[in-house]
């Protein structure tokens, strides 16, 4: 995953995916997050969920994973 916000997410894809294609996010701790793939491009794909994230979940992700994909120390 590149990005994450309240309405989807980017991420790198291993091949093509179509546009319209189902697809779920796995966050480690959380369940599946139903999603639809509305964009593809060189390698990267566009998710759209298909109920937006709370913002308190939302910046729970956040808070927990630091920019290097980690978890923060303690956790």
């Amino acid at each position: 995953m590149r990005d994450l916000s309240l309405s989807g997410f980017s991420a790198t894809a291993v091949s093509r995916v179509h546009p319209g294609t189902y697809c779920w996010l796995t966050l480690p701790g959380m369940e599946s997050l139903p999603a639809k793939v509305v964009w593809w491009e060189n390698g990267l794909l566009g998710g759209a969920f298909e109920t937006l994230l709370s913002p308190i979940i939302l910046e729970n992700i956040l808070a927990r994973w630091t920019g290097d994909g980690y978890p923060q120390p303690g956790e």
